[in-house]
């Protein structure tokens, strides 16, 4: 609150300028409103300190982001300040222009303070300064109360107030209550009234060199007491002896009585004062004020936290983020994790800052306490490591639930959870970054982040407004950053020959037993998957034998050996043991468990299945009654492709399971199949003439060739060259059915007006349909709607003519041609992300022969009945092993938490340089562009 006595003249308030510099704190007033989005009130009119105000606000702030708000007595304000309102008849029309009625100066209105609140009691003159007061006291009191959180465990959150003391005389040492200029959100008192500060708990700051109060407290603070401080009388004998000579130099003309000497001592002793000199940063005081000293130890302060102005350590803290004093930080943070509940700062912490949301708050300020906030859990990542290790995150602690739920847990350990529980408050990349910079298994944690981003993006943001739009791209793009970050770490452990093994390790911390190799897969993270590395392990694990290990003694199996009939079949024996027959130097068993054996099988047996079932339809041999030889082998065979997709249920679990087109293709035609062979056995007779029932199942057994057709498909899709085409296909039958219900509105629409027009009679319209305008999209037109066109009166003809020509345009030119740019399009496009999509759909292909057994239906069959030595399940009911991708690695290739720790950091500085490049690039253009500019005005 700035404020000068209101009676005092002018020559009380010279400032000299070796001594106080105005332009400095002119500057450092406007910055401070602005680092803190605060409004700055006044007593409004043009003279003192009010006047400085406004010239800085005119001055420094050219933007006018700064409300200034002034607040004034009417009755003495010049008339040439009076509001526009010839009607209004009160006191202030009986002064004349520019005079007082007692004969003191009245004041005028300071011009650049952007809002005004005028104060009108009724009085003239200037013993109206003064009279505001009660309102501006009730005002900034309310202010002052901020916005209360009821809810347990968060912030009391109160404006904070630093009065802020200029010249200053007895009067206001005395006064209770002053005019006030304020700062919101950091409520800035400028003012003499320095005892009411103390007395609210609220700092001081004392500017040097500004003459009278504000020098005699700054010589009594920095006068040194050699006495000791226990001998109370002593103490208050030298305080009251150097207060006088104080005030003896720098207020001559006043006299101190014992209550102003008491004022005095209190505010000596407070502890609560901070002094401005010519030198220093004007907001960095302030600042610092309100902060607390940052260098000092965390002490017991007189301060009375329970005071109305007081500003607690925890709201201190929410400040310095808010403000982005990060060298406070450190000093808040210890005295707030010292305080006796680490759990509760932690708690604290990331709730109220790292997830920092209020409708009522600015978008700037809430992304700037967000951006903020990353710097200070880096400090408590740093200093309180254990603590954040021992943080439990779930409901109870956070108050919300993670909904990721990709690892089903109720609870998370510590950094696990709170990174996906941030990333689920939507926290910035920068504090995401520095969560992940400390986790064991960065690979897993930045696959975890990645699918937790998209996760959230969709979940949170899916409707279609621009805001959703907008936090829904930022989210996709941590996403993709946090893949990358995921590959540089994974490229790097591969340079020292660690990366294919680092993929098949078991993870430290993360639950759910799933390693890198699986869980990029089960993610869906397609651009990691897409990575050499993780296709070198992919081959490896496709030519390897079940149970997998990656160091397996026999190798992986040799695509020359396969085409080398001397390799096929061979009786070796090991040391020690009877020769046994080997397959490419496997036992048989190990041979056919293999993956890419278990694909050929599996296909040539899908192939053979198809051949026989359409051999089956197009002969009639499922239509005639009785029991045939070929009913009962497709039937096991059925069976057989029954019992695999019944297992892949088992595992995945229905969401999952229906998730895949190829599981709801073999639902459909193995459901089918198999009902209609057993419908066939009870409903068809000897008779070679085809009944009603017959009929119908040999109708519903050749529709379902289709299925079974397409389920070929899959097969080809472990090629690289046909699989690339099927996902540029499967892209271009989505956007041509986009197309078709374009195609379907225009022609609905013109065939639902052109027929009523062309036929009269409901009969003709009925038999005409609606579907003929459909065909003139491949360039035929109906013969019955053109010959109709003849016997129509001229009028109506010519109307009809022209929506028949317009339909064929639409339809036969436009349409046809979109269909066709909109092919070529999505054709390049698919093409270019093809090998990334392809990769993706092998690797799911690929895992899938982890979950079949070792031959391929009908004769998986066998599996019910005898369990193989070497087979990977024995029967139906069997639990999913996890052996295949969870032994451990051997002692030399093991990848250690070094390893991880450093491939780390080089990962987090390849993608800090890469992001300046590309901002480097923007802000490039953006001078190029603002250059253009500037030339063409």
């Amino acid at each position: 609150m700035f404020d000068e006595e209101p009676f005092c003249s002018t020559e009380f308030f010279t400032i000299y300028p070796n001594q106080f510099d105005i332009d400095g704190f002119s500057k450092g007033l406007v910055e401070a409103a602005t680092r803190t989005s605060a409004w700055v009130i006044t007593g409004g009119t043009a003279s003192g300190v009010m006047e400085i105000v406004g010239k800085a606000i005119r001055k420094h702030d050219k933007e006018r982001k700064v409300p200034c708000l002034g607040i004034t007595p009417y009755g003495a304000l010049t008339r040439g300040s009076r509001p526009a309102n010839p009607r209004k008849m009160d006191a202030a029309e009986a002064k004349p222009e520019g005079t007082a009625v007692d004969d003191r100066p009245l004041a005028a209105l300071q011009e650049n303070h952007s809002h005004f609140i005028i104060c009108d009691n009724g009085q003239v003159g200037s013993q109206t300064f003064g009279t505001e007061i009660s309102f501006r006291t009730r005002f900034e009191d309310h202010v002052a109360k901020g916005d209360f959180n009821d809810v347990e465990g968060s912030l009391q959150v109160r404006v904070p107030r630093v009065m802020i003391l200029l010249n200053g005389g007895k009067i206001s040492l005395e006064s209770l209550v002053q005019a006030a200029l304020a700062i919101s959100t950091a409520l800035l008192l400028l003012s003499s009234c320095s005892f009411v500060a103390i007395q609210t708990g609220c700092p001081l700051v004392v500017c040097r060199g500004t003459g009278r109060l504000a020098d005699v407290i700054c010589r009594v603070l920095e006068e040194p007491c050699s006495v000791d401080d226990e001998d109370e009388n002593s103490f208050r004998s030298h305080f009251q002896e150097t207060l006088h000579e104080a005030v003896k130099e720098f207020m001559p003309q006043d006299t101190l009585t014992t209550q102003d000497i008491e004022h005095f001592e209190a505010i000596v002793q407070s502890d609560m004062v901070v002094i401005y000199s010519i030198n220093d940063r004007f907001e960095e005081v302030v600042l610092q004020a309100v902060l607390g000293h940052a260098g000092s130890a965390p002490t017991t302060s007189s301060r009375d936290l329970e005071a109305p102005s007081a500003v607690a350590v925890g709201q201190q803290l929410a400040l310095a983020v808010q403000w982005g004093c990060s060298n406070y930080y450190g000093h808040l943070g210890q005295r707030l994790m010292e305080s006796g509940d680490p759990n509760g700062a932690i708690k604290l912490i990331f709730k109220e800052l790292v997830a920092f949301n209020s409708g009522m708050t600015p978008v700037t300020v809430v992304r700037s306490v967000r951006e903020n906030a990353g710097m200070l859990v880096a400090w408590l990542l740093q200093n309180y490591l254990k603590q954040m290790d021992q943080f439990v995150v779930n409901k109870e602690t956070l108050g919300i639930d993670i909904h990721w739920s990709h690892v089903a847990q109720e609870s998370w350990r510590s950094l696990e959870g709170l990174l996906v529980w941030s990333i689920e408050q939507e926290a910035p990349c920068s504090v995401l970054e520095i969560i992940w910079s400390y986790m064991e298994d960065p690979v897993h944690a930045a696959l975890i982040a990645a699918s937790a981003c998209r996760d959230t993006a969709e979940r949170e943001h899916s409707s279609a407004s621009y805001q959703d739009g907008l936090a829904k791209k930022e989210l996709e793009d941590s996403a993709d950053r946090f893949e990358k970050l995921a590959i540089l770490v994974l490229e790097d452990l591969a340079q020292s020959g660690k990366g294919v093994e680092y993929l098949f390790q078991e993870p430290v911390r993360w639950q759910g037993n799933r390693n890198c190799f699986r869980l990029a897969h089960e993610l869906g993270c397609k651009t990691f998957v897409s990575k050499t590395t993780y296709r070198r392990a992919v081959d490896q694990y496709w030519m390897t034998p079940v149970p997998f290990n990656l160091h397996f003694h026999h190798g992986q199996l040799d695509h020359s050996k396969l085409f080398s009939w001397r390799s096929w079949l061979s009786l070796r024996a090991e040391k020690g043991q009877a020769k046994e027959l080997k397959i490419c130097d496997f036992g048989p068993w190990q041979f056919f468990s293999i993956p890419y054996v278990q694909a050929w099988t599996n296909g040539i047996a899908r192939c053979l299945f198809v051949a026989l079932y359409s051999y089956a339809v197009f002969y009639r041999l499922l239509a005639v009654g009785g029991i045939c030889f070929m009913e009962v082998l497709l039937f096991l065979w059925g069976l057989g492709l029954a019992l695999v997709e019944l297992r892949q249920l088992e595992n995945n679990g229905f969401p999952s399971y229906i998730h895949d087109f190829w599981n709801i293709l073999d639902a459909v035609h193995i459901t089918v199949l198999l009902s209609a062979l057993v419908l066939g056995l009870l409903l068809a007779d000897q008779s070679r003439d085809m009944n009603k029932p017959e009929q119908v199942l040999e109708v519903m057994h050749a529709m379902n060739l289709l299925p079974c057709w397409l389920r070929v498909l899959q097969v080809l899709q472990n090629s690289e060259h046909f699989g690339t085409l099927l996902i540029t296909i499967f892209g271009m039958a989505k956007d041509a059915l986009k197309f078709f219900i374009l195609v379907f509105i225009f022609c609905c629409a013109f065939s639902c007006a052109i027929t009523p027009i062309l036929f009269s009679q409901i009969e003709e319209r009925d038999n005409q349909g609606l579907t003929w305008a459909f065909w003139t999209i491949v360039g035929s037109m109906d013969e019955a709607a053109l010959a109709q066109l003849k016997t129509l009166p001229p009028i109506t003809r010519m109307t009809a003519t022209v929506l028949v020509y317009i339909l064929a345009l639409v339809c036969n030119v436009l349409l046809v041609n979109l269909l066709i740019a909109v092919m070529n399009s999505t054709y390049e496009k698919n093409q270019s992300m093809s090998q990334t999509s392809w990769a993706f759909s092998r690797i799911e292909a690929v895992l899938e022969y982890d979950d079949e057994s070792t031959l391929p239906p009908p004769l998986n069959l066998l599996g019910l009945l005898w369990k193989p030595e070497h087979g990977r399940r024995g029967s139906f009911g069997a639990k999913r092993s996890k052996t295949r991708l969870q032994l451990p690695l051997h002692g030399d290739v093991i990848v250690t938490r070094r390893d991880l720790k450093e491939a780390q950091q080089r990962a987090l500085r390849a993608i800090s340089c890469s992001y300046d490049e590309d901002m480097g690039e923007i802000v490039s253009l953006r001078a190029e562009v603002a250059t253009l500019r500037s030339r063409n005005e």
